[in-house]
């Protein structure tokens, strides 16, 4: 058995992984693709064996693990830089998924699992708390609301959540340019909560910030599942036909019950396995090589 780790050589979650897989002595073959040189990578759809050359394998490998490169952008943000890693995930995420008996996360994930407001909707469906949410751009509904105790984000992701007041502050228009996610402000702590396979990690994230990614300025722990939120989180998964994701909760400030906000289908995951001492890692790395589903 043996499992491909691949994307960029500064992803530090791509390298907890590794450590993971040789820690519990896996065989690992890591393919991660430095910023400033490129290895080789040929795949012939005339080779029977559809191995690609350049990725070190004497043969197909049981599991395969991918996340396109994004640290690269980070500190170069160029669009060449992210062509290029979005030209390497598509080759290679391309081919692991052509070979059906490679095992890999969310192999046949809905198209419904890469829009937030359909997770929404669908949790709210299923019987989870969320937050009243409207998409919008249309002022008049934007300054009916108490600008102050809303917030607003970008409805496809990619951007912090700031207050509906800082969102609309300098806004002359009668339309804002693109709809965005508008709902009530929830509260601190908000809790990760991680389903890969048949594990299940919840972590608390205990933040002063509107958003704790802008500042990071998060404390974590490692805490018990919520069996109420996960049962029905796995319901919302199984809609969206995965078996790996993060979802993210805050507190209703005034029930102080969970309010499911998204579901992450390729979250960050190393901050929170060291806070789990390494299992979160080591359940990933167990599950796609012992599950048969995978």
């Amino acid at each position: 058995m043996s499992l491909l780790i691949v994307g960029g050589d500064r992803d530090y979650n791509l390298l907890a992984l590794v450590d993971a897989a040789r820690l519990l002595q896996q065989p690992c073959q890591p393919f991660l693709i430095p910023a400033k040189s490129s290895p080789e990578f040929s795949w012939s759809f005339e080779d029977s064996r559809h191995l690609p050359s350049g990725l070190n394998l004497s043969e197909k490998p049981q599991a395969a693990f991918i996340r396109q490169d994004v640290f690269h952008y980070f500190e170069d943000a160029r669009n060449e830089v992210t062509n290029r890693a979005n030209a390497w995930y598509v080759a290679l995420k391309g081919w692991i998924l052509s070979q059906k008996d490679i095992r890999t996360f969310n192999r046949d994930i809905h198209q419904m699992a890469s829009y937030k407001p359909t997770a929404l909707f669908l949790a709210q469906q299923l019987g989870l708390n969320i937050p009243r949410t409207s998409i919008s751009n249309s002022m008049n509904l934007l300054q009916s609301l108490d600008a102050l105790q809303h917030i607003a984000k970008p409805v496809n992701g990619g951007g912090h959540c700031i207050s509906l007041d800082q969102a609309i502050s300098e806004i002359k228009l009668d339309f804002l340019p693109a709809p965005a996610i508008i709902q009530n402000k929830l509260i601190s702590p908000e809790y990760r909560i991680f389903i890969i396979g048949d594990y299940e990690f919840t972590f608390l994230v205990d933040s002063p910030s509107l958003d704790y990614r802008e500042l990071q300025d998060a404390k974590l722990a490692l805490v018990n599942n919520p069996h109420h939120e996960v049962g029905l989180l796995r319901q919302l998964m199984q809609q969206m036909r995965m078996n790996f994701g993060a979802a993210d909760f805050k507190t209703d400030p005034t029930t102080g019950e969970l309010v499911f906000l998204e579901l992450n289908t390729s979250p960050m995951f190393a901050l929170f396995d060291q806070i789990s001492q390494g299992k979160l890692c080591q359940a990933m790395v167990q599950h796609l090589l012992t599950v048969s589903d995978a």
